[in-house]
């Protein structure tokens, strides 16, 4: 039966394939900076293949996608083996130039910046497309909104430069800077305005400190996160379902803090405080590690305070830092709150998601060149294999940061072993910091003479954190040499070992001469914790002699 199949589709396949034409040619006009090679690497319909009316369709829009062209036709006429397929296009003008007029408020340098980071910035030599233009104009709306410019416009001109290429002018007119002059709260309030007007962070009402912030300025993008913040106000007060109606805006006449007057903004928004709510029933579920005792200590609730947002929000940050410094970084907790409208009480469930218990694997640094490895991994106090305490990481960070070597570049990256979740791996990205000190200096001074002074102090001498210092003075009435090193890890262990020799000579005229030589040494052990010990031996030699009436040179010699 399978050979008889085969053999039908054998004979009839030509037999269908001969009634189809194939695409003769590709003819392509219209075409000037963009290549004929190029169009045709976008098309999936070639010369020689089967003519298909669907192909050339899907090739229509991809060509369309590519933002080359403005206007794409293609035809098909009947050739002497098949068909010719044309295809007409209308190339984009090329943008040569983009200039911002802006004005003091509006930087150019802030405009670029935000349209990078939206992926929307245009680059000289690209193609045309009124749609990147328009993204363009609505980013700068938004940043003009953003600065209080309200009444900002933006107008978009296009010059035509040379063949098929044209300059890009975005025309920006701040206008009037545009304040809030007033913000009313209408309806059953119940808090005092000051307080609700501390919840409104982006736009405050006119006055010297907002205007030194910069937050006076109105914006109506910004209304529905001062909104929400109102709301939450409400709720640290235990109004928890406070509503917060809809503003209304209108323009007001008030004379700023430079006693001139001008045009501002009130903000009239409608609030119902509603009932308050006290503390009812405090619950924590889903705990093992530790007692509910003790994390109900955490919760600082009394049954029948009036129930208050932040200090749940502060229980959940207590909770969860108790269980990340023992580990648990995979820790959860979730408060669902209960209301009983008839007694204004609100029962709060804490419940708990434990999670297992993470080591640290892998500990690796990046961007130290000088800096041997070790003398940044001993400062940590987690080791690899250990349980993962984020308080013991962070104070590491710390302590890495106190050597004056190294600062952490970014936020360490964490990765999960994907093999074990329990296991994960941190790799730290540092850079150094300037590690030698050359100073150089010359003067005079009616007690010193005239003198030259140069010292060199390393604190990363071999790359082990060691310190050297270097120190040469010499002048009419001194002579002054010293020479220090300190090992800050003796025989790898945390005592640090050092000693300074010097040898100086001084003149005070009138006075004595003083001359000395000698030696101290200082040893020093980290304790527990930031917690340090030093000890100092000093051995010097000194002698003073009658004052000097050969000069210094000529004495010390």
């Amino acid at each position: 039966m399978k050979n008889f199949i085969f053999a039908l589709i054998f004979i009839c396949l030509p037999l269908f394939l001969s009634g189809q034409e194939i695409v003769e040619k590709i003819e392509i006009d219209g075409n000037d900076h963009v290549t004929r090679d190029t169009i045709l690497y976008y098309l999936s319909s070639r010369e020689g293949d089967y003519y298909n009316k669907e192909l050339l369709r899907r090739d229509f829009k991809i060509l369309w996608s590519t933002g080359f062209f403005s206007n794409i036709k293609i035809e098909e006429k009947e050739g002497k083996k098949g068909k010719i397929v044309k295809i007409i296009v209308e190339e984009n003008p090329i943008i040569k130039d983009i200039v911002y007029k802006t004005g003091k408020k509006l930087k150019e340098d802030d405009i670029v910046e935000k349209l990078k980071e939206e992926n929307k910035y245009i680059l000289p030599y690209s193609y045309y497309s009124p749609y990147k233009i328009q993204r363009i104009e609505e980013t700068i709306k938004e940043l003009l909104v953003e600065k209080g410019l309200t009444a900002g416009q933006v107008k978009t001109e296009l010059n035509k430069i040379g063949k098929n290429e044209i300059g890009v002018v975005f025309h920006i007119n701040e206008g009037p800077k545009v304040r809030v002059g007033e913000i009313v709260f209408e309806g059953k309030a119940k808090l005092r305005g000051g307080i609700l007007r501390s919840a409104i962070k982006e736009n405050r009402e006119h006055g010297v400190i907002s205007w030194v912030l910069g937050k006076d300025s109105f914006k109506q993008n910004k209304l529905s996160e001062d909104l929400e913040n109102l709301r939450k106000k409400y709720q640290e007060f235990g109004y928890m379902e406070a509503v917060i109606g809809e503003p209304r805006i209108e323009n007001l006449t008030k004379k700023s803090i430079f006693f001139r007057k001008q045009q501002m903004k009130r903000i009239i928004i409608p609030v119902n405080a509603g009932y308050r709510y006290f503390v009812g029933d405090i619950n924590v579920e889903g705990n093992k590690i530790f007692s509910s005792k003790y994390l109900r200590s955490l919760i600082h609730y009394n049954k029948g305070d009036v129930y208050s947002i932040k200090v749940r929000e502060k229980a959940v940050e207590d909770i969860s830092e108790l269980y990340r410094n023992f580990g648990y970084l995979y820790f959860q907790v979730m408060p669902v709150e209960n209301l009983d409208p008839k007694r204004k009480r609100v029962n709060v469930t804490f419940n708990i998601y434990e999670g297992e218990i993470v080591y640290l694997n892998r500990l690796e640094f990046e961007g130290n060149i000088y800096t041997k490895d070790k003398v940044i991994r001993r400062e940590m106090l987690i080791r690899e294999g250990a349980r993962f305490s984020l308080a013991l990481f962070k104070d590491s960070l710390l302590r890495m940061k106190q050597l004056g070597l190294v600062e952490v570049d970014k936020e360490p990256e964490w990765k999960q072993n994907p093999e074990d979740p329990t296991q994960m791996d941190v790799n730290i990205r540092v850079s150094e910091l300037q590690r030698n000190n050359i100073q150089f200096t010359a003067g005079y001074s009616g007690y010193q003479g005239t003198f030259v002074a140069l010292s060199y102090g390393t604190v990363n001498f071999l790359g082990a954190g060691e310190k050297l210092d270097l120190a040469l003075q010499y002048g009419k009435r001194m002579k002054n040499y010293s020479f220090g090193f300190t090992e800050p890890y003796f025989l790898d262990l945390p005592i640090s070992v050092g000693f300074t020799i010097f040898d100086r000579f001084n003149i005070y005229p009138g006075l004595y001469d003083q001359k000395s030589k000698g030696i101290d040494f200082h040893v020093g052990s980290r304790i527990k914790g930031y917690w340090r010990g030093n000890l100092s031996y000093n051995y010097q030699f000194m002698t003073l002699n009658e004052p000097s009436e050969e000069g210094y040179l000529g004495y010390y010699g």
